[in-house]
Formats: C-alpha cells, sequence, structure tokens
C-alpha cells in the first residue's frame, strides 16, 4: 500500500480514506458457481444455500436471488462452524491411535506424537498427516477391504518415528483401513453435519424461508462421506 501511494501520491492527496469492500468465504464461492453451471440458472426470488469447506472451517451463506442472474443476490444469513478437512483428517489418526492401544502399545505411540509437538520430529508430523490424508483420499476405494490381522505385528515393532512411517505405508499399499476407522469417520461427519443443520433450520425455520437449491463448494467436500452427508 506504501508503494502504490508513493506512485500515485498526487492521485491519492485528495483522498482521506479508501472504502474496500469484502465478502464472506461462502459468498465468494457462490460467485463462483455460474462458471461452472451458468450465469442464467437463478430464479429470481428464490432462496439458495451456499456451504464453503475448507480445510479449517466450514462456513455457509443463505443467499436471496433478487434477480435472474447469480450474480444478482443479497446476503441474509452468514455462519459457520470451527470444523472442516482437519476434523476428518484427526478422525484417521484417532483410529491409528486407538487400534495402538488395542494392541497394548499405546504407551509407544502416545511418546512419539509427545516427542514430534516437543519440536524434536515436527517434520514426522507433516509425515504422518500426508499418509492419513492418503488414507482419507481413498477412503471410498480402501473401505470395503478386509484388514489382515497379520498387520499387529508389523504394528507392534513400531518404536521410532521411521517404523511407524512404514507401518502407515504398508497400510495404505494394501489398500485398507484400520479397524474401527468406519465407525469413527461416521461420528465424526454426523458430528459436523448436525452442527451445520442446527444452525441453518434454526434460521430457515424462524423465517419461513425454503431453499430451492444447496450449492457444495470446497476441498472438504471431495470426502464423499461428508459430501453425501
Amino acid at each position: 500500500f506504501d508503494i502504490l501511494c508513493h506512485r500515485h501520491q498526487d492521485c491519492f492527496a485528495c483522498y482521506r480514506c479508501i472504502e474496500i469492500q469484502t465478502v464472506s468465504e461462502s459468498d465468494a464461492s457462490y460467485l463462483g458457481v455460474p462458471t461452472e453451471i451458468g450465469s442464467s440458472a437463478a430464479k429470481k426470488g428464490a432462496h439458495v444455500l451456499i456451504i464453503d469447506a475448507g480445510k479449517g472451517t466450514t462456513d455457509f451463506s443463505l443467499l436471496h436471488q433478487v434477480g435472474t442472474n447469480m450474480s444478482h443476490y443479497e446476503s441474509i444469513y452468514r455462519s459457520g462452524i470451527p470444523a472442516s478437512g482437519h476434523v476428518l483428517t484427526y478422525a484417521f489418526y484417532e483410529a491409528l491411535k486407538q487400534h495402538f492401544i488395542s494392541i497394548g502399545c499405546g504407551e509407544t505411540f502416545e511418546r512419539l506424537i509427545r516427542e514430534a509437538f516437543k519440536g524434536q520430529n515436527k517434520q514426522y508430523l507433516l509425515t504422518l498427516t500426508a499418509l492419513l490424508e492418503k488414507q482419507k483420499k481413498n477412503y471410498v476405494q480402501f473401505k470395503d477391504n478386509k484388514y489382515d490381522s497379520s498387520l499387529n505385528e508389523s504394528a507392534k515393532g513400531v518404536y521410532n518415528w521411521g517404523s511407524l512411517k512404514s507401518y502407515i505405508d504398508t497400510l495404505n499399499n494394501k489398500k485398507v483401513l484400520l479397524p474401527g476407522t468406519k465407525d469413527i469417520v461416521a461420528a465424526k461427519v454426523s458430528e459436523m453435519v448436525e452442527l451445520l443443520n442446527a444452525s441453518i433450520i434454526q434460521y430457515t425455520k424462524k423465517n419461513e424461508i425454503k431453499l430451492l437449491k444447496v450449492y457444495l463448494s470446497g476441498r472438504a467436500f471431495r470426502f464423499e462421506p461428508f459430501r453425501e452427508a
């Protein structure tokens, strides 16, 4: 901004302030919808809902279409929840933790995590997250494959971050999920959906609003169970 003012100081000299207009993340997502379905898809007077689920938050906007072009709208209610893609990733971490506890290796797993958070192995945390993201990405492909209990011996052999990485690599290579993963994922998805619905339904019922359409946007909706819920 300082550089801009310096280059255009004659122009800025007559202004006392600059007005900047912003839009919410979910409003901005709605502005991108016309590029996918066409800008003439709007119905004047209709109410639509846009939900944007990114990595950290899930935001939504309830919009009133005031014209026949999708860019002609007014945002009448905005809100969100502090949960999104990171909560889904954590579900896979929770499944990993519970599995190590179930085979009697919970202390080893917790020691490795504590060491990482103390700053000794931060790079391993990034590696672990990447491996769990891979499981999330391939969830639909992996979820019906049976877990081989013989893999428990590999899990019991985990003693450092290198062996933990190798174990998770093995799960990904064999295209399997740990026992209990589906239940934990389902619980997290249900929790997020209930929080969203509570806020949306409360407002629409109170104001007698009927939604014409719901648009989903954001990377977290690439996760099929969340999108379908």
